[in-house]
């Protein structure tokens, strides 16, 4: 019978699956250092891990059955509730030399935890994903004052968030 570490082993192979479906270029280091707990919107920790290598080393023991990653995968779910995701983007144009940044909480069915952050970005980053945030932005251009702004989709930052005080407006999924 699987253990609860079993199953967070699993799921960490699942969102590690649904990540390569969405960037095949993706490799492992890159996924671990990126999904671990802590490693996303913190400039004072770097993450769980020290390079790429170790971050690929540990996740290939999580592949063998070696390690489970339990512990990881509770922390990175507590930090979030199923689905709820902030995305934040700097604007091309700056304001007295400092950057602008815009933010909107979105709804991502198939996102649970931290390790579903790498293919959320990649599916927020798709032109159909990306143009309805846009469109988003500009109905409300006069609450967020970006009328005449342009977005800089490289430089987006999703986080998971624990709750939101406004309505959702913006949804979509990573298969």
């Amino acid at each position: 019978m699987p253990t609860r570490d079993d199953e967070s082993r699993i799921r960490i192979l699942e969102a590690y699956a649904k990540a390569k479906r969405a960037d095949p270029r993706l490799t492992q280091g890159q996924f671990m250092m990126h999904g671990a707990p802590g490693s996303n919107f913190d400039d004072a920790k770097t993450g769980r891990f020290a390079n790429e290598k170790s971050a690929a080393r540990y996740f290939r023991k999580v592949k063998s059955g070696q390690r489970t990653g339990g512990a990881m995968y509770r922390e990175s779910a507590a930090k979030s509730k199923a689905g709820l995701f902030q995305a934040k983007l700097k604007l091309r144009e700056q304001v007295d030399g400092h950057d602008q940044y815009v933010s909107q909480n979105i709804m991502v069915a198939g996102g649970r935890t931290t390790f579903d952050l790498v293919a959320a970005e990649t599916e927020f980053r798709k032109p159909e994903n990306f143009k309805k945030f846009q469109a988003q932005l500009r109905k409300y251009k006069d609450k967020y004052a970006v009328a005449a702004m342009d977005f800089d989709p490289s430089s987006l930052e999703l986080r998971p968030i624990r709750r939101q005080h406004a309505p959702i407006r913006l949804r979509f999924s990573i298969q």
